[in-house]
């Protein structure tokens, strides 16, 4: 019988890889969500929302998905509430996207 060592270490790659993809859905459904209903949402639904997935992203090395989908809209959108509640942009410090 051929030995493969130890397959945690495997199994434990497998789940993030699974973690990943499921963060992507979710950050996508998030930004459709914000560009189409962001007059209904409270500015913390919307700030909030945007900057938690951010985190995840910028935690997992997906700054390619966060370029796609934070584009202008979304900069304006955040721009737009922030500035309606006398807050800083979060967007206004990242120069790359």
């Amino acid at each position: 019988m051929k030995r493969y060592g130890n397959l945690y270490p495997k199994i434990w790659a497998m789940d993030n890889i699974r973690e990943a993809h499921r963060n992507a859905q979710r950050f996508k459904v998030k930004v459709v969500h914000i560009k189409r209903a962001y007059r209904s949402m409270s500015s913390d639904q919307v700030i909030n929302g945007l900057m938690s997935y951010w985190g995840w992203l910028k935690y997992g090395n997906c700054l390619h998905l966060a370029k796609r989908y934070i584009d202008t809209d979304i900069r304006r959108i955040v721009g737009m509430v922030s500035k309606m509640n006398g807050i800083k942009n979060p967007l206004r410090r990242l120069k790359w996207l």
